[in-house]
C-alpha cells in the first residue's frame, strides 16, 4: 500500500479487522481522495487531511445497519471534504462548511451546512434547517421534511422519494387541496421520483421534467399531459392510457409493466423509442 502513492479512490469492505500497520499508511497516501472504510479505521480518518469524499459504515442503507457502530469521529481536520455519507450508527465533529452532497440518517446536523447541492436523508423525522437554497438533488427515504423545508427548495432539479410520510407536510403548502400533490413550484425539476400513492399529482408547469417515475401512481395521465420534454418515463402498475402516452413524442426510455390501458399500436407511435 505504501508504493501505491498516486492512489485516489480506496475502499476497503468485510467485518474484519485492519492490521494496524495498514492505518499507518493511509496518511502516507497524498493522493487520497476518496476513502469508504470500514467501521475499525477510528481516528485515522482524521488525518487524511487530502480527502474530499469520505463513505463511514455504508453498505446500502438496509446492509448498513448490520455494522458495529461508531461513537465519534473528528472530521474537523478533513478541511477539503466535499462529500459525505454516514450512517445513524455514526456521528461526528467538526464544522464542515465546505460539504456540498451529504447522505445522512436522521441526524440533526444539516444546520450548518447551507452550501448542500445534494443531499439524502433516511428515517428523518425531526427538523432540519430552511435555508437550503442552494440544494439541487434531494432523496428522501421514510422521511418527513417540514414544510417550511420543503418549500424553500427552489434550486431542485432531481427529487426522489421513497415511501410518502412527507406527503401530509408537503401537501399544506404545495396546494390546499388535499387531494393534490401539486409540484409545479420546482420548474427547475429534470428529475422526479414519487412514490405509489392514491393522491392526484400536478405537474403540468415542468417543462424541463426529462425522467420521471410514477409507479403505482392514480391519474397519471392527467399528470403527464404537457410533458413533451420527457425522454424516460417509469409508470408500472399506473393508469398510464394510450391517449396520453403518444403525446409524449420524445420518451428514449419505458417502463409500463402492468399496465392494461397501454397498446401495442399506442407504442409504435412512439418513433425515438430505443427501450
Amino acid at each position: 500500500l505504501k508504493k501505491l502513492s498516486e492512489l485516489q479512490h480506496l475502499t476497503i469492505t468485510g467485518d474484519y479487522n485492519i492490521d494496524d500497520r495498514v492505518l499507518t499508511c493511509l496518511p502516507r497516501l497524498q493522493s487520497l481522495h476518496w476513502l469508504f472504510p470500514h467501521h475499525s479505521f477510528g481516528d485515522t480518518v482524521s488525518k487524511l487531511t487530502l480527502l474530499t469524499r469520505l463513505s463511514v459504515d455504508n453498505d446500502g442503507y438496509d446492509k448498513c445497519l448490520l455494522f458495529t457502530p461508531i461513537s465519534e469521529l473528528n472530521l474537523a481536520p478533513l478541511s477539503r471534504l466535499l462529500e459525505l455519507d454516514v450512517s445513524e450508527n455514526v456521528t461526528f465533529t467538526g464544522d464542515l462548511l465546505s460539504l456540498t452532497k451529504l447522505d445522512v440518517f436522521h441526524k440533526d446536523l444539516i444546520n450548518k451546512y447551507t452550501n448542500l447541492i445534494d443531499l439524502s436523508v433516511c428515517n428523518w423525522h425531526g427538523p432540519m434547517c430552511d435555508n437550503l437554497i442552494k440544494l439541487e438533488s434531494l432523496r428522501c427515504y421514510n422521511s418527513d421534511i417540514s414544510s417550511m423545508v420543503f418549500s424553500a427548495l427552489v434550486s431542485l432539479t432531481r427529487l426522489k422519494i421513497k415511501q410518502n410520510y412527507m406527503f401530509e407536510n408537503v401537501l399544506r403548502i404545495c396546494g390546499t387541496n388535499k387531494d393534490e400533490f401539486d409540484l409545479n413550484q420546482f420548474m427547475k425539476l429534470k428529475a422526479l421520483r414519487i412514490p405509489d400513492t392514491s393522491i392526484k399529482i400536478s405537474l403540468a408547469r415542468l417543462t424541463l421534467l426529462e425522467h420521471l417515475d410514477v409507479s403505482q401512481c392514480s391519474d397519471v395521465d392527467i399528470s403527464v399531459i404537457g410533458l413533451t420534454g420527457l425522454t424516460s418515463l417509469k409508470a408500472n402498475q399506473s393508469d398510464l392510457s394510450d391517449n396520453a402516452l403518444t403525446q409524449l413524442t420524445n420518451l428514449k426510455k419505458l417502463n409500463i409493466k402492468g399496465c392494461d390501458r397501454i397498446t401495442k399500436a399506442g407504442i409504435l407511435k412512439l418513433t425515438k423509442l430505443q427501450r
